[in-house]
C-alpha cells in the first residue's frame, strides 16, 4: 500500500496487507470507494475489505464468496424498474 504526497504526487510505501488467499489475480474497488474486492484465483475466493476512509487502509470484513478461479473483477451497473401492482411493489 502506498500514501500519495499531494504536493508531488510522489508515492511512499507504507505497508502490505495479506489478503487471507493464494494467488491474489485481481481486484477491484467499488463504486462508492468503500469496499476492496481481491480475486484469490487458486483458492476460488473473492476477498472483501472495507477501506478505512481517514488513512486508506484495509480492514477485513470476514466476508468471502466462493467462485471457481476468479482472475477479474468489475462491478456492473444494474437498472432497476418499480412497479406497483396493487398488492405490492415489485423491482426487477
Amino acid at each position: 500500500m502506498y500514501s500519495i504526497n499531494q504536493s508531488t504526487g510522489e508515492l511512499s510505501l507504507i505497508g502490505y496487507q495479506a489478503v487471507g488467499g493464494t494467488n491474489p489475480r485481481g481486484f477491484a474497488i467499488d463504486p462508492s470507494g468503500k469496499f476492496l474486492l481481491v480475486a484469490c484465483q487458486d483458492n476460488s475466493k473473492i476477498i472483501t475489505f472495507k477501506i478505512n476512509s481517514s488513512n486508506g487502509r484495509l480492514v477485513t470484513t470476514g466476508i468471502q464468496i466462493t467462485v471457481p478461479n476468479p482472475v477479474c473483477l468489475k462491478f456492473l451497473e444494474i437498472q432497476t424498474e418499480k412497479v406497483n401492482t396493487g398488492i405490492r411493489e415489485i423491482h426487477f
